[in-house]
């Protein structure tokens, strides 16, 4: 009996413990509010509903939309088209300046009833060279412009222009004044960006073709201006309906069926009879 109720007492002691541990932890593991606050659910986002509107006949709207569709398959065909075409003008303009050792004069390309003048316009200055364009000048020496986008000069630090004690200093005696600071001036750097002109272009046509070609197209571009004449607008519009069309269904052949030999049944004979197939049915020769 003494040992059994001493055990009691320990198992509550031990139980009281835990209790107080519980309740009175260390600064470091101490329970909060915080650590005891139920988790909030997170709520999934409701999936927006699509109103439904009403349907009004609406009259044009099958022309925007058919105009639009239309639209946006003629300026891929446009660009596609410019691209084969500039690119056949590139190589007339190679042909022709390399033959005569300087930039070849615009032309009046024609086509069936279309016309317009195609002409090599020089790179723009608002296009500077990279780095990769410029070592290919370089490599084959062809000069280029150096056009300043930036004059180098200098100028007060901002950081003074508030005190008028020292700006007037410096208006009586500029850089003998005793104290006055070394950074007061800075220096705003120089930016310079490397362009082409008339002469750089000129002195790629006395390169030989297949050299000349890629400096060319990086230098220049074709600039086609069209002769329009609304007359031929009919012819124009049908010329267009044919590449917009759809192209026709590939015919495959059907493969050649070998002729068929019938066996001979019991009791008959068919001897060098062939039969061959056509349209589904077996028939004899």
């Amino acid at each position: 009996m003494l040992n059994l109720s001493r055990s009691n007492s320990t198992t509550d002691s031990i139980a009281g413990l835990k209790a107080i541990h519980k309740v009175y932890r260390p600064k470091d593991d101490v329970m909060t509010i915080f650590d005891t606050a139920p988790i909030l659910e997170t709520r999934q986002p409701r999936r927006s509903r699509t109103r439904r509107r009403d349907e009004v006949e609406l009259e044009g709207l099958m022309n925007v939309v058919a105009l639009r569709q239309v639209a946006e398959k003629v300026r891929e065909l446009l660009i596609t088209a410019e691209i084969d075409t500039k690119w056949r003008a590139t190589q007339h303009f190679i042909a022709d300046g390399c033959a005569k050792g300087q930039k070849p004069e615009s032309f009046i390309g024609v086509e069936d009833i279309a016309s317009g003048i195609v002409a090599m316009r020089v790179r723009s200055v608002n296009s500077p060279l990279t780095a990769d364009e410029i070592a290919a000048l370089d490599a084959e020496g062809i000069p280029y412009e150096k056009a300043v986008e930036q004059e180098e000069t200098y100028a007060i630090n901002p950081r003074y222009l508030g005190d008028k004690k020292l700006l007037a200093k410096m208006d009586a005696a500029l850089r003998r004044i005793p104290g006055l600071p070394e950074d007061v001036f800075v220096k705003q750097p120089g930016k310079v960006r490397c362009v082409v002109d008339q002469e750089a272009l000129e002195n790629v046509f006395k390169l030989p073709p297949e050299r000349a070609l890629p400096l060319a197209r990086l230098m220049s571009s074709i600039a086609i201006t069209p002769t329009v004449d609304e007359r031929a607008f009919p012819i124009y519009l049908k010329r267009v309906q044919k590449m917009l069309a759809p192209p026709p269904p590939k015919v495959v052949p059907l493969p050649e069926k070998k002729p068929v030999k019938l066996k001979a049944r019991a009791g008959k004979k068919l001897g060098s009879t062939r039969v061959t197939r056509r349209d589904g049915k077996l028939r004899r020769k």
